[in-house]
């Protein structure tokens, strides 16, 4: 990737295409004019900084072995000073014209020779070239530098889940989402307007929300999630009296009120259910042969139904529901069997439209849930 995102210590190289085409974030980060997009400039004068800097060292030290060169000559005593020359007599310099040794030119001979600097040197040479073949062996099985186009860094984010986030964005790689990674997941998905993310987290918690509604719910608070709010309330309410202080302490006190006054609408409702008289209130349709009897079947199953929503502690919205307006069967309460299918039908009509006008036609105040 050209691009490089830095979450906590961990670095990511991201493809540009891809992170763009995610998210409209990303995208108007990487396209303005930000010091981190122009990166050809300053990529191109540190290259000509550095050959500059290469050039100095290099006639530097050519500097320094002419210098020594000429100070060691000078010591030896090769070369003689020009007053010297100008001193000698002609006799004496057809005398040094001969070819007779002199003696104390044999003395001034240097000890150095020149040849062993140039057989030094291409000693050196030697070796520099017996190295450069591995040199440039190491220099080729390392990979090429990618430029970096952008580089990013999110303080606020955590690496784990946005390494999640990158598997999302990829098509090859597989996002999995869990309850230790939904929250960030869904706060990352709104920041940085990628609703594809946001509509992939909601699925998980809805189809989840009956494990952990309270987590649920506080997601839902944090981010304006009315479907949520309404499915994770529907299961706290369900076991009210289960939840401990300190879970319930997670949801903000807006939130506790309102499930306050659900709860003791809920509550207010049953009890008037509880008062519904089938003999008095129920009639059988005209077709029925025998309404007396049908009366009395539809009278003892809604005792024995309403006998079981109270059978386990406090009535739950749930157990109310398959109960009194579905009238389910179960240990104890048998099913409703009338002779004629009419009878039948008409009976869980009306026991259907009375708890759906008990429920719905009452709303708690100041409570849009």
């Amino acid at each position: 990737g050209s691009v490089e995102i830095i979450v906590e210590s961990t670095t990511f190289l991201v493809h540009r295409e891809v992170i763009t085409h995610a998210s409209p974030f990303f995208e108007s980060a990487l396209t303005g004019e930000w010091a981190e997009t122009n990166v050809e400039k300053s990529n191109r004068n540190k290259k000509f900084q550095n050959s500059r800097r290469k050039c100095q060292k290099k006639s530097s030290r050519k500097s320094l072995k002419t210098k020594s060169v000429e100070q060691i000559n000078e010591s030896l005593g090769i070369f003689e000073s020009v007053d010297q020359i100008s001193n000698q007599t002609p006799k004496s310099r057809s005398s040094s014209d001969t070819l007779q040794p002199d003696s104390s030119y044999e003395q001034k001979q240097p000890m150095f020779d020149p040849s062993e600097l140039d057989s030094d040197n291409q000693q050196q040479r030697i070796k520099s070239s017996s190295k450069s073949p591995r040199r440039r062996r190491e220099t080729s099985k390392k990979p090429k530098n990618q430029s970096i186009e952008a580089r990013i860094s999110l303080k606020d984010e955590r690496a784990g889940p946005f390494q999640d986030l990158l598997m999302f964005i990829y098509p090859h790689l597989d996002c999995i989402c869990t309850w230790q990674n939904v929250s960030e997941l869904m706060k990352m998905s709104q920041k940085f307007d990628m609703p594809l993310l946001k509509r992939y987290v909601l699925n998980f918690l809805l189809s989840s929300v009956a494990g952990k509604p309270i987590e649920a719910m506080k997601i839902a608070e944090d981010h304006n999630l009315a479907e949520l709010y309404r499915e994770s309330s529907r299961f706290i309410l369900d076991n009210w009296q289960g939840w401990e202080s300190q879970e319930l302490g997670l949801l903000s006190s807006e939130s506790l009120l309102k499930l306050e006054r659900k709860r003791s609408w809920f509550l207010e409702r049953v009890l008037k259910l509880g008062l519904v008289n089938p003999p008095r209130d129920y009639d059988c349709p005209t077709s029925c042969p025998s309404p007396r009897n049908c009366i009395k079947l539809v009278d003892e199953k809604w005792k024995s139904a309403w006998a079981a929503t109270l059978k386990f502690g406090p009535p739950q919205p749930s157990s109310v529901y398959r109960h009194l307006r579905c009238l389910e069967p179960s240990l104890h309460s048998p099913a409703l069997i009338l002779p004629h299918t009419s009878c039948q039908q008409h009976s869980i009509r009306f026991f259907a439209d009375l708890f759906d006008r008990m429920f719905s036609q009452f709303a708690p105040r100041g409570s849009k849930t």
